[in-house]
């Protein structure tokens, strides 16, 4: 097994359970939505059946793209219906996101994507993460030093 493969991977589980296990996760969503462009407001609350926010992209005052976001913090993965239901909450002109602390079965992924209707995008924990640790949202970056054993020094002594 690769050594750093394994590292990254365990950096992505503690991050995730970390920085995003706070009442305050909706927050977070919001700061990496407004880090990538948008403009964020906050519409719902726990528990509250709907949409979370709303995040308008504006690209020069030329046009902009609504979207309605769904936030999941669940340590399950998030099923077609939820993909169903958000689509459901859409008018004509809007798009919709729903972002997880967890992932996306297979039917919701069929579902975000299926034919002749509005298109929903998904962005799940791991992809989260990256995206966070790529763009320098909410991180905290070390220098690390990584020592290896030389058989030819070793031999040599």
């Amino acid at each position: 097994m690769n050594p750093r493969r394994c590292d990254v991977h365990a950096a992505v589980a503690e991050s995730r359970q970390d920085w995003w296990n706070t009442p305050r996760y909706r927050d977070r969503i919001a700061l990496v939505l407004t880090e990538l462009g948008f403009e964020v407001e906050h519409t719902g609350r726990t528990n509250d059946g709907g949409v979370d926010a709303e995040a308008v992209l504006s690209l020069e005052g030329l046009t902009s793209v609504l979207t309605k976001v769904q936030a999941k913090r669940w340590a399950h993965s998030v099923s077609g219906r939820i993909v169903r239901e958000l689509r459901g909450a859409l008018r004509v002109d809007e798009r919709g996101l729903i972002v997880t602390t967890a992932e996306f079965t297979p039917e919701a992924v069929r579902e975000a994507e299926a034919e002749g209707k509005a298109k929903i995008g998904l962005l799940g924990g791991d992809a989260l993460v990256r995206l966070c640790a790529e763009r320098g949202i909410g991180v905290d970056r070390r220098q690390m030093t990584l020592l290896k054993l030389s058989a030819a020094e070793l031999a040599s002594e």
